[in-house]
Protein backbone atom coordinates (compact mmCIF):
# COMPACT_ATOMS: atom_id res chain seq x y z
CA UNK A 1 0.00 0.00 0.00
CA UNK A 2 1.71 3.42 -1.06
CA UNK A 3 0.90 5.65 2.16
CA UNK A 4 0.29 9.20 1.01
CA UNK A 5 2.61 12.36 0.54
CA UNK A 6 1.56 14.92 3.35
CA UNK A 7 2.76 18.43 2.30
CA UNK A 8 4.71 20.13 4.78
CA UNK A 9 3.61 23.00 6.18
CA UNK A 10 7.32 24.90 6.39
CA UNK A 11 8.90 26.16 3.68
CA UNK A 12 12.61 26.28 3.79
CA UNK A 13 13.97 30.10 3.85
CA UNK A 14 16.16 31.54 1.10
CA UNK A 15 19.67 31.16 1.74
CA UNK A 16 20.69 34.56 2.79
CA UNK A 17 23.82 35.98 1.05
CA UNK A 18 27.30 35.41 2.72
CA UNK A 19 28.69 38.56 3.86
CA UNK A 20 31.82 39.65 3.16
CA UNK A 21 34.43 39.41 5.39
CA UNK A 22 35.93 42.69 6.80
CA UNK A 23 39.69 42.89 6.61
CA UNK A 24 42.17 44.17 9.04
CA UNK A 25 44.64 45.51 5.84
CA UNK A 26 44.35 49.08 5.50
CA UNK A 27 43.50 49.93 1.90
CA UNK A 28 46.85 51.31 -0.02
CA UNK A 29 47.51 54.91 0.61
CA UNK A 30 47.35 56.53 -2.46
CA UNK A 31 50.20 58.57 -4.30
CA UNK A 32 49.85 62.03 -2.74
CA UNK A 33 49.49 60.40 0.56
CA UNK A 34 52.78 58.63 0.00
CA UNK A 35 54.26 62.16 -1.31
CA UNK A 36 52.94 63.84 1.82
CA UNK A 37 54.31 60.99 3.94
CA UNK A 38 58.17 61.25 2.55
CA UNK A 39 57.94 64.97 2.48
CA UNK A 40 57.15 64.85 6.31
CA UNK A 41 59.85 62.17 7.18
CA UNK A 42 62.53 64.57 4.84
CA UNK A 43 61.30 67.51 7.48
CA UNK A 44 61.93 65.89 10.69
CA UNK A 45 65.42 64.36 9.51
CA UNK A 46 66.30 68.13 8.29
CA UNK A 47 65.52 69.02 12.29
CA UNK A 48 67.59 65.80 13.42
CA UNK A 49 70.83 66.32 11.39
CA UNK A 50 70.60 70.25 11.09
CA UNK A 51 73.95 71.97 13.00
CA UNK A 52 73.83 74.30 15.74
CA UNK A 53 72.23 77.28 14.30
CA UNK A 54 72.49 79.83 17.97
CA UNK A 55 69.84 82.20 18.84
CA UNK A 56 68.32 81.62 15.22
CA UNK A 57 67.88 78.24 15.01
CA UNK A 58 64.07 77.84 15.37
CA UNK A 59 63.16 80.21 12.62
CA UNK A 60 66.02 78.32 10.36
CA UNK A 61 64.09 75.25 10.93
CA UNK A 62 60.97 76.89 9.43
CA UNK A 63 60.58 75.47 6.02
CA UNK A 64 61.65 77.86 3.32
CA UNK A 65 63.01 80.42 6.09
CA UNK A 66 65.84 82.16 4.38
CA UNK A 67 68.06 84.14 7.23
CA UNK A 68 70.58 85.00 4.21
CA UNK A 69 67.41 87.19 2.89
CA UNK A 70 66.39 88.09 6.61
CA UNK A 71 70.16 89.50 7.84
CA UNK A 72 70.61 91.04 4.74
CA UNK A 73 67.35 93.49 4.90
CA UNK A 74 67.42 96.92 5.72
CA UNK A 75 64.16 98.33 7.52
CA UNK A 76 63.16 102.02 7.74
CA UNK A 77 60.32 102.09 10.31
CA UNK A 78 58.90 105.78 10.32
CA UNK A 79 57.55 105.92 13.33
CA UNK A 80 58.56 104.36 17.03
CA UNK A 81 55.07 104.35 18.39
CA UNK A 82 52.43 101.71 19.21
CA UNK A 83 53.08 99.95 16.33
CA UNK A 84 56.77 101.10 15.28
CA UNK A 85 57.83 100.08 18.78
CA UNK A 86 56.81 96.79 18.47
CA UNK A 87 57.60 96.54 14.99
CA UNK A 88 61.13 97.40 15.89
CA UNK A 89 61.47 94.34 18.68
CA UNK A 90 60.74 92.29 16.13
CA UNK A 91 62.98 92.85 13.55
CA UNK A 92 65.69 93.14 16.32
CA UNK A 93 64.94 89.76 16.93
CA UNK A 94 64.77 88.39 13.90
CA UNK A 95 68.58 89.83 13.21
CA UNK A 96 68.15 91.84 9.97
CA UNK A 97 70.92 93.84 9.17
CA UNK A 98 69.68 97.18 10.00
CA UNK A 99 66.86 99.22 11.31
CA UNK A 100 66.36 103.06 10.23
CA UNK A 101 64.72 104.53 12.90
CA UNK A 102 62.72 107.97 12.50
CA UNK A 103 60.23 109.88 14.71
CA UNK A 104 59.56 113.34 15.67
CA UNK A 105 58.07 112.97 19.36
CA UNK A 106 59.28 112.66 22.60
CA UNK A 107 57.84 109.47 24.82
CA UNK A 108 55.31 110.38 26.83
CA UNK A 109 53.05 109.14 30.25
CA UNK A 110 49.82 108.31 27.95
CA UNK A 111 52.05 105.65 25.84
CA UNK A 112 53.65 103.47 28.53
CA UNK A 113 50.16 101.33 28.15
CA UNK A 114 50.79 99.82 24.03
CA UNK A 115 54.50 101.31 23.30
CA UNK A 116 56.37 98.49 25.33
CA UNK A 117 59.98 99.41 24.20
CA UNK A 118 59.89 102.67 26.17
CA UNK A 119 59.88 102.60 30.08
CA UNK A 120 58.54 105.33 32.61
CA UNK A 121 61.91 106.96 33.10
CA UNK A 122 62.26 107.28 29.18
CA UNK A 123 59.00 109.85 29.84
CA UNK A 124 60.41 113.24 28.03
CA UNK A 125 63.05 111.79 25.93
CA UNK A 126 62.83 111.68 21.99
CA UNK A 127 61.70 108.48 20.40
CA UNK A 128 64.01 107.73 17.84
CA UNK A 129 66.76 108.19 19.64
CA UNK A 130 65.44 106.22 22.94
CA UNK A 131 64.06 103.45 21.02
CA UNK A 132 67.87 102.66 19.53
CA UNK A 133 69.12 102.28 23.19
CA UNK A 134 65.83 100.11 24.41
CA UNK A 135 66.70 98.29 21.41
CA UNK A 136 70.43 97.91 22.26
CA UNK A 137 69.81 97.11 25.96
CA UNK A 138 67.34 94.28 25.50
CA UNK A 139 66.38 93.14 22.05
CA UNK A 140 69.34 93.17 19.47
CA UNK A 141 70.84 89.69 19.39
CA UNK A 142 72.90 89.93 16.26
CA UNK A 143 75.93 91.48 16.56
CA UNK A 144 75.48 92.46 12.85
CA UNK A 145 72.55 94.51 13.40
CA UNK A 146 72.47 98.03 13.19
CA UNK A 147 70.54 100.64 14.25
CA UNK A 148 70.33 104.42 13.21
CA UNK A 149 68.19 107.15 14.99
CA UNK A 150 66.59 110.35 13.14
CA UNK A 151 64.28 112.56 15.78
CA UNK A 152 63.03 114.48 13.05
CA UNK A 153 59.78 115.21 11.29
CA UNK A 154 58.83 113.27 8.14
CA UNK A 155 56.76 115.46 6.84
CA UNK A 156 59.20 118.55 6.91
CA UNK A 157 62.53 116.47 5.60
CA UNK A 158 60.49 114.59 2.48
CA UNK A 159 64.66 114.85 0.72
CA UNK A 160 65.70 112.60 3.89
CA UNK A 161 63.00 110.32 3.43
CA UNK A 162 63.65 109.64 -0.18
CA UNK A 163 66.94 108.98 0.48
CA UNK A 164 66.41 106.64 3.32
CA UNK A 165 63.96 105.00 1.07
CA UNK A 166 66.18 104.07 -1.36
CA UNK A 167 68.67 102.80 0.90
CA UNK A 168 65.82 99.72 2.13
CA UNK A 169 64.55 96.93 1.96
CA UNK A 170 61.59 97.05 3.35
CA UNK A 171 59.64 100.37 4.29
CA UNK A 172 57.45 100.49 7.14
CA UNK A 173 54.83 103.85 7.79
CA UNK A 174 53.59 103.61 10.75
CA UNK A 175 53.04 107.81 10.75
CA UNK A 176 49.43 108.80 11.53
CA UNK A 177 49.17 111.93 9.83
CA UNK A 178 46.72 111.36 7.35
CA UNK A 179 46.33 110.00 3.99
CA UNK A 180 48.21 112.67 1.94
CA UNK A 181 50.99 111.32 3.67
CA UNK A 182 50.27 107.55 3.13
CA UNK A 183 49.79 108.07 -0.48
CA UNK A 184 52.94 109.93 -0.80
CA UNK A 185 55.08 107.22 0.97
CA UNK A 186 53.10 104.36 -1.36
CA UNK A 187 53.80 106.29 -4.36
CA UNK A 188 57.46 106.65 -3.47
CA UNK A 189 57.76 102.65 -2.74
CA UNK A 190 56.41 102.05 -6.21
CA UNK A 191 58.48 104.24 -8.23
CA UNK A 192 62.04 103.08 -5.88
CA UNK A 193 60.43 99.10 -6.26
CA UNK A 194 60.23 99.50 -2.58
CA UNK A 195 58.04 96.88 -0.51
CA UNK A 196 56.15 98.57 1.64
CA UNK A 197 53.77 97.79 4.94
CA UNK A 198 51.66 100.17 6.35
CA UNK A 199 49.60 100.12 9.52
CA UNK A 200 48.13 102.92 12.38
CA UNK A 201 45.52 104.55 12.60
CA UNK A 202 44.49 108.65 11.76
CA UNK A 203 42.07 110.35 13.42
Amino acid sequence: MVEPIVASSTTEEPQKPEEEEKSDVPPEPTPEELAEQARKVKMWNDSQTLPEMGVFDRQIRIQNWDQTKVENSVCLLLGVGGLGSGVAMGLARLGVKKMILLDKDTVDVTNMNRQILYKLTDVGLPKATTARERLFETHIISEQTEVEAHQMDALQNWDKIVNFVEESSVVFNMIDVGEYWDVAVQSLCMKKKKLLICGGTFC
